[in-house]
């Protein structure tokens, strides 16, 4: 152990305070690289959902006016 001026012990600097158990911090660089990656995946994917969504909605409206046509010919 080294003294210092005073002639008191000091602990050596790897006796530093320690984090309770149970309290887990993220890297800042772990998080930027985890937004980085769901942005990437996100634009990315864009067009195909975007494609997907479209053609969903307008199949709905085919259906639809399908539906209305044949209400409007039906006899009656």
């Amino acid at each position: 152990m080294r003294t210092n001026k005073a002639g008191r012990h000091r602990q050596p600097a790897s006796h530093k305070a320690k984090k309770p158990h149970g309290q887990w911090k993220m890297p800042i660089g772990a998080l930027l690289v985890a937004l980085m990656v769901a942005g990437g995946i996100s634009a990315i994917s864009y067009p195909t959902v975007a494609n997907w969504v479209h053609q969903y909605n307008q199949s709905k409206l085919v259906r639809n006016y399908d539906a209305e046509v044949k209400t409007l010919l039906r006899p009656h």
